[in-house]
């Protein structure tokens, strides 16, 4: 019989009846998979031992995944530049925010303590957002950070068209004796545009800041160093300002200070077209410091284009330099992780790497190193003595899937990549629906690898990017 001569009510009961059976059969099913589950789980746990957290592994006692994002508003477009970790581990993540449907954006602080959580103590919920131009159409990003001894915060960053500082006291409060109500900022000079990329404070207390300056479509090194108080060092340069130019467009990307006062910088150089891997050296006044590669310059011209983004101190006095390499003639695409090991005297130190050059390829992957830090030196007797390890964080683009990731490698100290890391030296972190890119790395008393950076939502166009912070296990 053709089912459309069944009643329509017989075919509701008859369908109410297969439905039924079909609820009960399938309840079944899911009382005997669930019992199946159960026991395969028992005899794996049985044979399988419970993998342990390895060095390089996201540490899950970190916002519970290893993982926190941030935001400073609803819609609001915040990335995150550069990490610094207090002795009591608590981390200070500086940036830049912007307001949904605003064109105002602003230097931007969060601390968290130590589990990933926003420290409740500091600014607003662990937040401090700061207006350094101080109008409705300011364009602050910090970039640094720099722990005081007397625990105050030192941000620097962009304002306008030059160099920007803000000091805040522990509680994330401006602090008054600082500047004008907390705040520096200085030009360098009419028709130019300035920017401060790094800083350190001396041990006397004074504050070197460095970056670039751009005037008639050059771009030069520029420095400055400023008083506690932050007011210019009229001993340094000319009021407190130097800008200097070594024959191409060069601009500071980092800096780190020698102990007789001298000041190291990463460059990335352009001559031509194409882009060196550089680091330059300068006195204490402020003048480059000719014992020091080519009259102040290290310059290496390789085989394809290069940019230095960060450095730090190796053991020795060492020199440790990173940044991304190119393809000559484009510098849009960055291919791989480079590390370079320079002498104290500017030379291309050829015992690391291969002839003083790591490069790191990520299967795959086109990357670019944007952050590095040094494994310090540990006390006598200390159960897991320092090998001088270096840490390098940057970002990753998987060219089939996309991204970015969060990407890290580790060396020893004579630039092989450290195998007990990650995979073979070596760890990328995806976040499920979302870009990661890493900006700033530290480290924490336990050596713990803190990366910063921004997320978004990867949807076209991308959605509201925010504050990431992800830690990595060391040990």
């Amino acid at each position: 019989m053709r089912n459309e001569h069944i009643k329509p009510q017989a075919k509701r009961s008859a369908l109410k009846r297969l439905f039924e059976e079909a609820t009960r059969i399938f309840a079944h099913a899911r009382r005997i998979l669930a019992i199946a589950l159960s026991l395969a789980l028992a005899m794996s746990m049985l044979v399988v031992p419970v993998a342990e957290a390895a060095p390089g592994d996201l540490d899950r006692a970190f916002g519970g995944s290893g993982i926190v994002r941030t935001d400073f508003g609803a819609e609001a477009d915040d990335e995150a530049g550069a990490v610094a970790v207090q002795s009591d581990g608590k981390i200070v993540v500086v940036g830049s925010t912007r307001a949904a449907r605003s064109f105002k954006r602003t230097f931007a602080v969060a601390r968290y303590n130590s589990n990933g959580t926003l420290d409740a103590t500091f600014g607003v919920g662990g937040k401090v957002v700061t207006n350094v131009a101080g109008d409705n159409f300011s364009r602050d990003s910090a970039r640094d950070v720099v722990l005081l001894p007397d625990g105050r915060i030192l941000v620097v960053g962009v304002s306008a068209a030059g160099f920007a500082l803000a000091r805040y006291n522990c509680d994330g409060a401006l602090n008054n004796t600082f500047g004008i109500g907390g705040l520096v900022r200085t030009d360098f000079g009419p028709g130019t545009i300035a920017e401060a990329n790094a800083a350190a404070v001396q041990p006397d207390g004074k504050i070197v800041v460095v970056g670039l300056r751009r005037f008639l479509g050059n771009t030069d090194i520029a420095i400055a160093r400023y008083n506690a108080d932050g007011t210019p060092d009229q001993t340094f340069g000319a009021d407190g300002k130097n800008v200097e130019s070594f024959g191409g467009n060069e601009g500071a990307t980092d800096v780190v200070l020698q102990s007789d006062g001298k000041i190291v910088v990463s460059v990335s150089v352009e001559f031509g077209g194409d882009f060196d891997f550089a680091v330059a050296r300068f006195e204490s006044n402020g003048l480059p410091d000719i014992t020091f590669g080519a009259q102040g310059l290290a310059r290496i011209r390789g085989p394809s284009n290069e940019e230095a983004s960060a450095l730090a101190f190796h053991i020795g006095g060492k020199i440790v330099a990173v940044g991304r390499n190119f393809d000559r003639g484009q510098r849009v695409f960055p291919k791989e992780f480079l590390v370079w090991r320079f002498n104290s005297n500017g030379t291309v130190d050829t015992a690391f790497g291969q002839g003083g050059r790591a490069i790191v390829d990520f299967p795959g992957q086109d990357a670019a190193a944007t952050a590095v830090v040094v494994e310090p030196q540990r006390p006598k007797g200390d159960p897991f003595p320092s090998r001088f390890r270096i840490v390098v964080a940057g970002s990753a683009i998987t060219r089939l899937v996309g991204g970015p990731h969060f990407a890290l490698a580790r060396f020893d100290s004579n630039g092989t990549l450290d195998a007990t890391f990650g995979r073979g030296g070596t760890v990328t972190t995806s976040l499920f629906g979302f870009n990661l890119a890493a900006n700033g790395a530290a480290l924490q008393p336990n050596n713990n690898v803190v990366a910063v950076g921004v997320s978004s939502a990867r949807t076209v166009p991308p959605g509201p990017a925010n504050f990431v912070v992800a830690r990595y296990l060391w040990q």
